[in-house]
């Protein structure tokens, strides 16, 4: 016997994929299968699915996946690709390395007007950028600043 529904689990995977995919975890395929995984806990709670019947459950969540992935790619790439355009005004400002150092070839922290975003440096950094350096924000790609050493 579960402690908690199989609708339960659908609604917390579901809510997982969405927060993994708000997190920075790049891809909008996280986005739609939450809301598939969402929609197969809704039909759940409404015995709409069998509970038993998991085989059906992994069909609506793959139906409803591939259905929204071909319904909303385009559009959702589109807004995605348009909100990396706002990073033109962050193009050549000064943030300052934290949460330790910045090493060439993995993703970083750097604070920049109060906030902490993601980053990675230019390969032309030899090993790696110390904790509390400054560096300039030369490109931001999707939710991650490409930096380079002052």
């Amino acid at each position: 016997m579960f402690l908690l529904s199989v609708s339960h689990g659908w609604f917390f995977f579901g809510t997982l994929f969405i927060i993994l995919e708000m997190a920075g975890f790049y891809g909008i395929g996280l986005f739609l299968m939450g809301l598939s995984a969402l929609i197969v806990g809704v039909a759940l709670s409404f015995n709409l699915i069998a509970e038993h019947d998991f085989l059906l459950q992994f069909i609506t969540l793959f139906t409803f996946t591939l259905s929204s992935t071909a319904i909303f790619w385009k559009p959702l790439k589109r807004i995605r690709s348009a909100s990396s355009d706002v990073g033109v005004d962050i193009k050549g400002q000064v943030g300052v390395v934290v949460q330790g150092d910045l090493v060439r070839g993995k993703k970083g922290r750097v604070r920049w007007s109060g906030t902490t975003m993601l980053a990675r440096c230019t390969e032309d950094v030899e090993h790696s950028i110390p904790e509390g350096s400054q560096v300039r924000i030369i490109d931001v790609k999707g939710n991650q600043l490409l930096v380079q050493k002052i």
